[in-house]
């Protein structure tokens, strides 16, 4: 991120409120999204899985010194708004 930052990208980071919207207007614990779950897990149950790993702790950290807040960010899986795009 601090490369970005450096190149003059601009960060964004949501309100509580705010993440509550997005997540409500679009996250994935919609049941339109089941299908694509499937498609792509191929079951709901290995879906579940998959989001249960995704939120766990690797043993590789990367720390960016340009950016210090980037590491407790990253940390509590908020997203960022990176120029219209979602970053997790």
């Amino acid at each position: 991120m601090s490369e970005l930052t450096k190149s003059g990208v601009e960060f964004h980071s949501l309100a509580d409120n705010q993440l509550a919207q997005w997540h409500e207007a679009g996250g994935h614990h919609r049941l339109k999204w089941d299908i694509s779950k499937t498609s792509l897990a191929g079951s709901m149950d290995v879906f579940a899985n998959l989001e249960e790993a995704a939120g766990t702790m690797g043993r590789h950290h990367v720390h960016d010194t340009g950016f210090p807040s980037a590491g407790a960010r990253m940390a509590s899986a908020n997203p960022v708004l990176l120029i219209g795009s979602w970053v997790g």
